[in-house]
């Protein structure tokens, strides 16, 4: 689980360039979409993230 909201935490762009360099099974955006952040930082987060690795949405 990755923060990727931006304002206290890392951007989507980041969370997933570190998730690229831990490589987990998968992958999953928090921190995002209410707070911090906007609801499509998760789907960037998707987009930037390695195909080896599973992102997974759990924020609907």
């Amino acid at each position: 689980m990755l923060p990727a909201g931006g304002t206290y935490t890392m951007n989507a762009k980041k969370a997933a360039k570190l998730a690229n360099i831990i490589r987990p099974k998968y992958a999953v955006p928090t921190h995002y979409g209410s707070v911090a952040g906007k609801p499509e930082d998760g789907e960037e987060f998707c987009r930037e993230v390695d195909s080896g690795i599973e992102a997974v949405i759990k924020i609907v």
